[in-house]
């Protein structure tokens, strides 16, 4: 027996610390405590901020410069339509073209360009052109918005959103153009070019055409409706989606994230248009006169703007009962995470469904497209769910108090697009009381921010649990 051991060819030999090198370190972490990001700062300032932009646009649509009655804006007006604009929503309490002055339209369009571009991207863009530092607490926050993880390269990605965005709204400004350029004045031409081209990006539904609130002069016209329903679906799917669709261009390539929102958006726009077309395709008030391919135009655009934009080509107060009732569950669902459009997001919604469909099967796990979802995901889709339907249900409630000689349905239909902040209407704004305007008001601001609110405090890290209660089964179904 050898009396020292030696290493053998392979033996890794590790040293002993020495007791100086595993002392413990302090470090004073005092002075940094109270700086600590939380992310319940996410709700509390794009709330702050929204409510700001609010106020701004409210009081300069209040002024007699910005309509064309030469006396103040009725208030509630006033707060509705700043309330619509900045919410990216497109309920209106007065004819867009007709009461509005050009400073009144301008106003509006502007706030639905801020509302619609991100109020946490265009925070962070403002420290930008400040040459201020964005600190991590604000990384963090914006990360949060835009449903992105990395936080190293946030200046560079908020300038990038700005500069997409913009672009992708000049573009179908232009478009645009070339249209009503042939059926308007020159200057006509131009603002509603950028006008509804913003409106369609932003998925905010405003209308600014001659004695119109709607687009059913334009049923027939498929070069409109075509660029319309391109811009609605830019806008609804998310900027990170278009980046990493644009990028990779394959399937396999892009995010899971990203392939829920295709794949839904796909599966949403498909079902609604087979809906919508079978449902009103015998209603002579609707759809029922047209022929066979102006007949799927109209039920694909509906489809597409229904659940997100509030862009309508029919008068949903002559569609059947059907028709709303199905369109109410698609402005629930709404676009994607991240996106300008409103309701509690596919994301949200395919999540719960896959999970149903993986506990149906056996799974407890729930997983798609190779790619397991933490189930923290799920418990957040779940709250987020749960929490703006019960919130719908209860405005609906508050709305129905007053309104007892209009047609629930319509009401339903009404609120949930303002909740959703579609802006589809059955044009019950003209019956209801200021009251019943207060609480569409309350909808709209509620619709935009509750699911992002409920997102950013669900997402939160916990404190590990230093003991486990003992389980216990309780009786399902």
């Amino acid at each position: 027996m050898s009396s020292k051991w030696q290493p053998k060819p392979g033996d890794q030999v590790i040293r002993h610390p020495r007791k100086q090198q595993i002392s413990p370190v302090k470090i004073d972490i005092g002075s940094r405590r109270k700086s600590s990001p939380s992310n319940i700062t996410a709700p509390i300032f794009v709330t702050s901020t929204i409510l700001i932009l609010i106020i701004i646009g409210s009081l300069i649509l209040l002024m007699p410069f910005s309509n064309t009655s030469n006396g103040f804006t009725p208030l509630l007006d006033a707060i509705f339509t700043s309330t619509s604009a900045t919410t990216v929503t497109g309920l209106t309490t007065q004819n867009s073209t007709i009461f509005w002055s050009w400073i009144g339209k301008i106003t509006i369009v502007i706030l639905i360009y801020i509302g619609g571009l991100g109020i946490m991207t265009l925070a962070t863009f403002f420290l930008i052109l400040m040459r201020q530092r964005v600190s991590l607490s604000q990384r963090i926050v914006v990360a949060n918005s835009l449903q992105v993880n990395e936080m190293g390269s946030l200046v560079n990605l908020t300038l990038k959103v700005v500069g997409v965005v913009t672009t992708i709204q000049l573009i179908g400004a232009i478009i645009l153009y070339t249209r009503f350029s042939s059926i308007l004045p020159t200057s006509d031409a131009i603002f509603l070019s950028i006008a509804h081209s913003v409106s369609s990006f932003n998925n905010a539904g405003f209308v600014f055409f001659s004695n119109s609130n709607s687009l059913e002069h334009f049923q027939k016209d498929h070069f409109i409706l075509s660029i319309t329903s391109i811009l609605i679906f830019l806008g609804s799917i998310g900027y990170w989606v278009f980046i990493e669709t644009f990028q990779f261009r394959r399937f396999s390539l892009i995010s899971l994230n990203s392939k829920i929102v295709l794949v839904g958006s796909t599966f949403f726009i498909i079902a609604g248009a087979i809906f919508f077309f079978f449902s009103e395709m015998s209603n002579t008030k609707t759809i029922g006169d047209l022929n066979i391919f102006e007949k799927i135009s109209v039920s694909f655009f509906q489809s597409i703007s229904g659940r997100t934009a509030g862009f309508s080509v029919i008068d949903h107060s002559q569609a059947n009962t059907s028709t709303n009732f199905f369109y109410g569950f698609l402005m629930i669902v709404g676009g994607g995470a991240a996106s300008v459009s409103g309701g509690i997001k596919i994301n949200t919604v395919a999540i719960i469904f896959i999970s149903i469909y993986c506990n149906v099967k056996g799974r407890f796990e729930t997983s798609i497209f190779g790619r397991q979802i933490p189930i923290k995901q799920l418990y957040q889709s779940l709250t987020i769910s749960f929490v703006s339907t019960l919130t719908l249900v209860f405005l609906i409630l508050l709305i129905s108090i007053e309104s007892n000689q209009i047609n629930f349905l319509h009401l339903l239909f009404d609120t949930t697009s303002s909740f959703g902040t579609v802006g589809a209407t059955t044009g019950i704004i003209e019956k209801i009381s200021n009251y019943g305007k207060s609480i569409l008001i309350i909808s709209m601001f509620t619709g935009r921010i509750l699911p992002f609110s409920l997102a950013s405090i669900t997402s939160r890290e916990n404190s590990a649990s230093i003991y486990q209660y003992a389980e216990e089964r309780v009786t399902i179904g």
